[in-house]
């Protein structure tokens, strides 16, 4: 049920829900920079559907919309901040912001507007010697997405952020999704 500006109430179709796991991996075994002030792509390689086992993305790293309606795109950050940046050798706390914008890619291109910008300031606590770890999530919407469309998260951080830095490529490290960032895509 949905009102109108009125409140009146009026019936509305009933939603098919569906969502997404999109996952990413490094099968190069190379950390991902991020640089500082730059809108970066974050380019998901694997997804895992509703149903099944993690897959190859076949978008080329995008977020593909499975239905019409609105979308809340739940996003999993596991990753490292460059250690120049981060000063104070008594410092018990550092926030290191950024922001996180989802675009539209229309024939591999990203278009300009945003469709959700959000800032984000996540804190290193005990800043220590070395590029330190930080870990967020966070949830952003977005409405009237369209079946087929397909979307990409742009990442903007204030000082550079790496990913897989530090990470063991004999013991498989770089080709397991804990280790990096992942979306959960879900309609409402």
């Amino acid at each position: 049920m949905a009102s109108d500006a009125d409140g009146d109430g009026t019936w509305i179709p009933r939603v098919s829900l569906n969502g997404k796991v999109y996952r990413m991996t490094s099968p190069s075994q190379v950390s991902f920079l991020f640089p500082a002030n730059t809108d970066t792509p974050l380019l998901f390689n694997k997804l895992k559907p509703d149903t099944g086992s993690i897959v190859d993305n076949p978008d080329a790293g995008y977020i593909r919309i499975d239905n019409d309606g609105s979308y809340v795109f739940t996003f999993r950050w596991w990753g490292a901040a460059q250690s120049s940046a981060i000063s104070g050798a008594n410092m018990k706390y550092n926030v290191i912001p950024a922001n996180l914008k989802i675009r539209k890619v229309v024939s591999g291109i990203i278009q300009p507007e945003n469709i959700e910008n959000i800032m984000i300031f996540p804190n290193i606590q005990g800043v220590s010697a070395g590029n330190p770890r930080f870990s967020f999530t966070i949830s952003m919407f977005a409405s009237n997405l369209k079946k087929g469309d397909l979307y990409c998260i742009l990442v903007n951080p204030f000082t550079d952020w790496i990913l897989g830095l530090g990470l063991d490529a004999p013991t498989g490290q770089f080709d397991n999704v804990i280790y990096f960032p992942s979306v959960m895509v879900y309609n409402i």
